[in-house]
């Protein structure tokens, strides 16, 4: 269920394929303002510069500018624990700028999420939609049954 009630500590997790971890982020939820602006600002930056680059630079500051934190233990340091509360021992003062500059990916991520569709309909029929796939993760999608074959072996005997 959806709280409509605005917080600060909104939870996605982010499924991270360079290294098969979910990786927890925190953020504070998005007015109907924000929404507007963000595109209004992409657009505008596209038809300004003809630049991807720009544009995607718009996003990971709106990114930025909504991720709150991040789930204790999701991130590391040279091998050592991170965390962005700064009431936390492992309190990483520069953790938004070290995401930005070494996991670009997920603030591109977030930005498509909280600014993009991130709503799609689903038919009401069907309550398998979501189901996990062999690796444990949910997707969408009714899960297919495969038939599968037993090979049987053959025991020798000597008599």
């Amino acid at each position: 269920m959806r709280d409509l009630k605005a917080s600060d500590k909104n939870l996605m997790v982010i499924f991270d394929t360079a290294t098969g971890s979910k990786i927890g982020y925190y953020y504070s939820s998005v007015t109907t303002e924000e929404r507007l602006q963000f595109n209004s600002d992409f657009i505008n930056e596209i038809n300004k510069t003809k630049d991807i680059r720009s544009a995607l630079e718009v996003q990971m500051n709106w990114a930025e500018k909504k991720l709150t934190g991040f789930r204790e233990g999701d991130y590391c340091y040279d091998g050592k624990p991170i965390s962005s509360d700064p009431e936390n021992s492992n309190h990483y003062a520069g953790w938004k700028q070290l995401i930005r500059e070494n996991d670009s990916d997920k603030l591109l991520s977030i930005a498509k999420i909280l600014f993009g569709e991130p709503s799609f309909v689903i038919k009401e029929d069907s309550p398998n939609f979501f189901s996990k796939n062999s690796n444990g993760i949910t997707m969408p999608g009714q899960r297919k049954k495969r038939n599968t074959i037993k090979k049987s072996r053959s025991i020798r005997t000597s008599s």
